[in-house]
């Protein structure tokens, strides 16, 4: 109900700026990347990884003797600069839909996207221009950033719509929201208890420094997209080194670069984070990765190159069943990608369409392993994966921790049919699948903005084109010979115009959609 409040400047942070996420320390006082525990399990005589009784996962959270609720927890919505405070956004998250907006105070909220009068979608109403409260769009109801109604058009002035206000059913649902990392976050549990819950919670803390004692900092800004890919394939993936050199083969892996991986689970620290480091005699395959379910995975490249590490942090949030949204940060402490990060932050949308073109080697596998698991004849994991090697141990930590810890599977929220399961046939349209534009570029500041400018720089080209073109009917018109100097250069000049703006015709293709198919590769 009402009483949302931005719990950050509580806790004494400072909400992180995009370009320079804020550097985080866990509980121990230790940068996350220090943290060391005893082996969870052995690799000798182990002949399927999911069988082998040596992994252990602890059944409380880090609230001691509680299971973990999924409301109670957590979840990134979205970068921060991808909000526009001038409107209200919709976004869905567990199968809650909610509505995020920013107030006069200058703080993002979010409320339950539902107007407590009829049940309107509070996402469809305006930022109001005098009052700057959410106003609904159906009959022009206001809501401060408490979630208290201010103005209730319909009612008689005076003592009738003071009580209205005062009335907690006219309150919208709100809850609890705080900035980190760039990142807004909200905790799915309202009212005076949800707000507490959230003031006692940690938000997910990344280490300020490498192993050595550098600084990170962002190779570029955030990448945030839609899938149509269930969240536990996605989950399992971002925690597979196996699949790189394979499904990424000639991006970021090679096959002749693949071979046996040692995995290693270390025990769980007090914040819920599970950690492996992985033996690669190769080399190939970043070193540590850290788990902290229900969405926080980072990996990095700890100890392998003396000038430095990279690391990747992602969160991966359930949305609904077959729908999950990414969001990757690329982070370094090696000097030689101080360069990358200059280029990337004066251009992020560079960055983006790379990162198109590595989700779509993952899109179409994920979209359908999800649909597998989902079909009937499907035996569980325990039956239906055949996992012998010790490279598999991020997918049976994440798989035990949902048996043990988080109640056997996602809970999904009131916008989701009970047992709600992720389709069971597959989208067909690839165009779906892989829809840059509707997952990622309207939403996406940068890439909106590059093509717009592509697609403006288009049409002058083909206006130039065209202009070349009637200069040169002109001119031959008059009698110019065809090899005159005035004709060669229209030529030229309609043919440069014509070539770059084919070549912007595909440039502007990737911020909407493009195809991957791994036999063409």
């Amino acid at each position: 109900m009402a009483g949302s409040t931005t719990l950050a400047k509580a806790r004494g942070m400072q909400p992180a700026r995009e370009s320079a996420p804020a550097a985080f320390r866990s509980a121990g006082g230790a940068p996350a990347s220090h943290r060391r525990g005893r082996s969870l399990w052995s690799t000798s005589g182990v002949t399927d990884v999911a069988e082998a009784n040596n992994i252990s996962v602890q059944t409380e959270t880090a609230t001691k003797g509680t299971q973990f609720s999924w409301t109670k927890c957590w979840y990134p919505v979205t970068a921060v600069s991808y909000l526009d405070p001038a409107r209200p956004h919709q976004a869905t998250i567990l199968g809650h839909n909610l509505v995020v907006w920013r107030d006069s105070s200058n703080t993002w909220r979010c409320f339950k996207d539902s107007c407590p009068h009829r049940a309107a979608p509070l996402s469809e109403g305006r930022i109001h221009p005098i009052t700057k409260d959410l106003e609904c769009a159906y009959h022009g109801w206001q809501f401060e950033g408490s979630g208290a109604a201010r103005e209730l058009p319909q009612s008689e002035p005076g003592s009738a719509k003071a009580t209205a206000c005062a009335s907690k059913r006219s309150c919208a649902t709100s809850f609890p929201t705080a900035e980190a990392h760039g990142l807004l976050f909200v905790w799915l549990e309202g009212g005076a208890e949800g707000q507490a819950q959230a003031a006692a919670a940690p938000l997910p803390s990344l280490p300020a420094a490498d192993h050595t004692g550098k600084e990170w900092f962002p190779v570029s800004t955030w990448y945030v997209r839609d899938l149509e890919v269930d969240y536990l394939p996605l989950m399992e993936n971002s925690a597979d080194p196996g699949h790189v050199h394979f499904t990424h083969a000639g991006y970021i892996g090679s096959p002749d670069k693949a071979g046996p991986i040692t995995v290693r689970v270390l025990e769980r620290d007090d914040q819920g984070v599970y950690r492996f480091v992985c033996d690669d005699p190769k080399g190939a395959t970043f070193r540590n990765l850290d788990l902290q379910p229900p969405c926080m995975l980072w990996a990095s490249s700890e100890g392998m190159a003396p000038e430095g590490e990279l690391a990747l942090l992602y969160f991966v949030v359930p949305v609904a069943p077959g729908r999950s949204r990414l969001m990757s940060l690329p982070l370094a402490t090696n000097s030689k990608f101080r360069t990358l990060s200059k280029i990337f932050h004066w251009q992020p949308w560079l960055r983006h369409l790379y990162n198109h073109k590595v989700a779509a080697q993952d899109i179409v596998i994920l979209h359908r392993q999800g649909t597998n698991m989902a079909a009937p004849d499907f035996d569980g994991w325990r039956r239906g994966f055949y996992l012998p090697t010790t490279a598999d141990s991020g997918v049976v930590v994440l798989r035990k921790w949902l048996e043990d810890v988080a109640g056997g599977g996602v809970a999904w929220g009131p916008n989701v049919a009970a047992g709600g399961q992720a389709p069971i046939q597959p989208e067909e349209r690839r165009e779906v699948l892989m829809d840059h534009y509707h997952q990622h570029t309207e939403h996406c500041p940068h890439c909106r903005g590059a093509l717009k400018n592509v697609q403006t720089a288009s049409k002058l080209l083909l206006g130039t084109a065209g202009a070349c073109f009637l200069g040169l009917a002109y001119a031959w018109g008059r009698g110019t010979a065809p090899l005159a100097a005035a004709s060669l250069a229209l030529l030229a000049g309609l043919g440069a115009s014509l070539a770059l703006r084919s070549a912007l015709k595909g440039l502007e293709q990737q911020f909407i959609f493009t195809d991957w198919r791994h036999s063409d590769h």
